[in-house]
């Protein structure tokens, strides 16, 4: 129930149902609002910096989702902030000049799973998928860098050979456990 006793569920007639979005279960915030001025900013930092827009939203977006579950109380918005983030952060770094050459999104990426993986442990919620995405991705995106970095030697021939391994023995482990046994 909210303060005038009514409950928070519903939508008041007086009211357009976006301007009471709301992602989070404990606060009514204005979503709407907030990705708009987000997104207004990003546009207008466009126009005055070397960053490239789709950088800018990506990273607008992912704040809202950010903001949504650290303060919002928001568990799920946990993994579209951190996908989002690691969309955003190489691309923005690459508009600046700080990395160039490919693998950097990927790395990103794989950062990102492992990190939903590890915050996302809780006793009866797998997340196991987010961390074979991050092994996946971690591995294309360092042999991608490798090429780039003169202290890590060439990976381009390992990876695959790793995901054909890694392939094998889950296949093989699946027909030991049984048709019936899932992960």
């Amino acid at each position: 129930m909210s303060e005038a006793g009514e409950d928070a569920n519903v939508q008041h007639p007086d009211r357009p149902e976006w301007s009471e979005w709301s992602w989070s279960p404990v606060r009514k915030v204005p979503w709407l609002g907030i990705l708009l001025v987000l997104f207004g900013l990003a546009l207008l930092v466009d126009q005055f910096t070397p960053l490239s827009a789709s950088a800018l939203i990506l990273g607008a977006l992912a704040i809202a989702f950010g903001a949504s579950w650290l303060f919002g109380g928001s568990r799920w918005a946990m993994v579209p902030a951190l996908i989002l983030a690691a969309l955003a952060i190489p691309d923005a770094l690459t508009d600046l000049g700080y990395i160039v050459g490919p693998g950097w999104g990927s790395l990103a990426l794989g950062v990102a799973f492992l990190l939903i993986w590890l915050f996302g442990r809780r006793p009866g919620h797998g997340r196991g998928w987010a961390f074979w995405l991050a092994v996946i991705f971690g591995l294309i995106g360092l042999s991608q860098v490798s090429r780039q970095l003169a202290w890590l030697p060439p990976l381009d021939a390992f990876w695959p050979i790793v995901f054909i391994v890694i392939g094998v023995a889950v296949i093989l482990g699946q027909i030991r456990r049984g048709p019936d046994s899932g992960w």
